[in-house]
């Protein structure tokens, strides 16, 4: 249900309040990051990250976003990032007064049809397919992020599971999270999909099957 992750303000209060004082910043440069997360946005690029020209709600969300990816010991200030935040603020200007304020407000392809709009009229030609691909992972990184924690619904309930972004799914210790997700959209079946979800959930409360076992099995 794509509409049970929509944008909630009270969430978005809670994520904003959960990032620490000297990470709330619309400005990820190496004069105002903190030394414990300098690589995770300046091994690689130097270059600062600035959503300033971004709307409020849509400045905390991708704050948050980016706090959350490097206190997962994961590279937050990658080249993909940067690129969405300038095809963002692209996008942004052209939609004008109809600009959303929210990640979550535009699906995926919306969003990646604006942002290619954008740069066609500013350059004359639609966006290289590695730019496309940078922008279009990003996205749908903070996408899910974001979407995870607006949505109500317990965890188990949930049509993709991934450990990346939902730390309630329980994982034993030092189990690697992987890069896949589960997806359990491919069953069908309400009923069906609802039964496996639940089996699924009460063995790894368990212990009866590890994530990485689950995650194989709802993949196959």
């Amino acid at each position: 249900d794509a509409a049970a992750g929509g944008f909630r303000p009270q969430v978005l209060e809670a994520l904003w309040e959960s990032v620490p004082p000297d990470m709330r910043t619309d400005r990820f440069a190496p004069e105002t990051v903190p030394g414990r997360y300098q690589d995770a946005f300046f091994r690689n690029h130097p270059s600062e990250i600035d959503l300033s020209a971004l709307p409020a709600t849509m400045r905390r969300e991708l704050a948050w976003c980016l706090f959350r990816i490097a206190g997962q010991g994961e590279i937050a200030g990658s080249q993909s990032m940067r690129a969405l935040v300038l095809r963002l603020r692209e996008a942004l200007a052209d939609l004008g007064g109809q600009a959303p304020a929210s990640l979550l407000d535009l699906p995926d392809r919306d969003w990646q049809r604006h942002m290619a709009r954008a740069v066609e009229r500013r350059t004359g030609a639609l966006p290289s397919t590695v730019m496309a691909t940078w922008t279009r992972r990003a996205l749908a990184r903070c996408r899910h992020l974001l979407w995870t924690q607006y949505d109500p619904r317990p965890w188990w309930q949930h049509e993709t599971w991934d450990p990346g972004s939902d730390p309630r799914i329980p994982l034993r210790e030092h189990e690697p999270v992987g890069t896949h997700a589960a997806h359990f959209r491919q069953i069908s079946a309400p009923w069906l999909r609802t039964a496996a979800q639940w089996y699924f959930k009460t063995s790894l409360e368990t212990g009866t099957l590890t994530w990485t076992t689950v995650r194989a099995r709802v993949s196959r």
